[in-house]
């Protein structure tokens, strides 16, 4: 008997966000290996940009919901209509508010067993920078309660797992599954195509870093370690893709890290169609051209964009901070570096600047590495979870 999934999560393609093409990959990778899945989302349906695999149900949110602290109402309201028709042996809530809060006002008497993952700023905390929002009394509450309500939890890390039993869960709750990736990633051979669109010089040393410009994304700290950077005769390129990061621009001329700094604030990602300006490149074409990755984040769920990278054969340069400890193996498939540290960033970046050997050593590594990323591999780890669930609920009900 086809098992039946509802996935029920704040944000779905075409949003470009870590969670969404996240909820994207594992629901891709379900239907490959044989589940019903409904995605239940808010927004408008657009069949040009979401997936044919799997079955989206849009709800569109009325005004003065966040306004007035509704949401986990009006969620849960849609929640029980998505349930109703779709008719699911597992609920899958991605993010504890508000669809895990939502999940608390959906009756026990229903008899679905819910399981719950947070992605990042729902369940870590990083006080130094207001971050997280656990630290906000009215959300903590309601966190505690998704939580407690759900019947399993996925953690994408040994640290999120950690972070689960600070906010009170039992350790009986709790599997470890990272986040899944896009099935195919950019082939090295298209280096050469890459850089030309991008107006690249095939002999420079490209450094790639990817993520929204918010502070614990960590891209001062890279803009001071480019600073660092010795002189060299090789020209350097770097990148930066995210979500409001040509606001940088202020900072680099503060810091002035190099001749050639380049912002971008979209990016087509993998595997998705895009609804990005025209000329915006895709991260296909940006993990082609690059020579290393740098992860220069303070706290990450996983980081999707650090699989990603490794996927791709790019070793990673980044700080030995939370989430991404977890992904990249020191002196494997990159390079860590103590958190903050600009001057050591530095250093790492040069060392794999000098040693091209090194990089391809990395990169190789980190591909192999990545395949425990794919899709369909996470996808099976999710089902075993949903079955133990189901078989247990029955018991219970019987």
């Amino acid at each position: 008997m086809t098992m039946r999934v509802l996935m029920f999560t704040p944000f779905l393609p075409p949003n470009a966000g870590g969670i969404a093409l996240a909820v994207h990959h594992l629901t891709q990778g379900l239907v490959e290996e044989g589940a019903n899945v409904c995605a239940a989302a808010p927004g408008r349906h657009n069949p040009q940009l979401e997936s044919t695999l799997y079955n989206v149900y849009r709800f569109a949110i009325p005004r003065g919901t966040w306004r007035f602290h509704l949401e986990d109402h009006v969620f849960a309201w849609f929640l029980k209509r998505a349930v109703r028709a779709s008719r699911p042996d597992v609920i899958h809530a991605h993010n504890a508010i508000p669809t895990g809060s939502a999940c608390v006002r959906l009756p026990r008497a229903c008899g679905i067993p819910v399981v719950l993952t947070c992605h990042g700023e729902d369940i870590q905390s990083l006080p130094e920078l207001n971050r997280g929002y656990r630290l906000v009394p009215r959300h903590s509450a309601r966190i505690a309660a998704a939580i407690a309500r759900a019947d399993a939890l996925v953690a994408l890390t040994p640290d999120m797992r950690q972070d689960y039993l600070d906010a009170g869960s039992a350790a009986t709750h709790i599997t470890i599954i990272p986040n899944a990736i896009a099935p195919t990633a950019p082939e090295r051979t298209l280096r050469a195509d890459a850089r030309r669109r991008l107006e690249i010089d095939d002999k420079a040393f490209v450094i790639l870093a990817v993520g929204r410009n918010i502070p614990e994304k960590g891209f001062a700290f890279l803009l001071q370690a480019l600073g660092h950077l010795a002189q060299s005769p090789q020209p350097v390129v770097t990148l930066i893709c995210g979500r409001d990061v040509t606001q940088l621009k202020s900072e680099v001329a503060t810091r002035n890290p190099g001749p050639d700094l380049r912002l971008f604030d979209h990016a087509a990602p993998l595997g998705q169609p895009s609804r990005c300006p025209p000329g915006t490149p895709s991260m296909e074409e940006l993990y082609a051209a690059a020579d290393i990755l740098v992860m220069p984040s303070l706290v990450e769920a996983m980081g999707l964009v650090t699989a990603e990278a490794m996927a791709a054969g790019l070793p990673v340069v980044a700080f030995d901070s939370p989430g991404t400890r977890h992904v990249v193996q020191a002196g494997l498939t990159g390079l860590l570096v103590p958190a903050r540290s600009a001057r050591q960033l530095a250093e790492a970046i040069e060392d794999l600047r000098r040693d091209p050997q090194k990089r391809q050593s990395l990169g190789a590594m980190g591909a192999k590495a990545a395949r425990r990323y794919d899709r369909r591999t996470v996808a099976r780890s999710h089902l075993d979870l949903y079955e133990k669930l189901i078989r247990t609920n029955e018991r219970i009900l019987t």
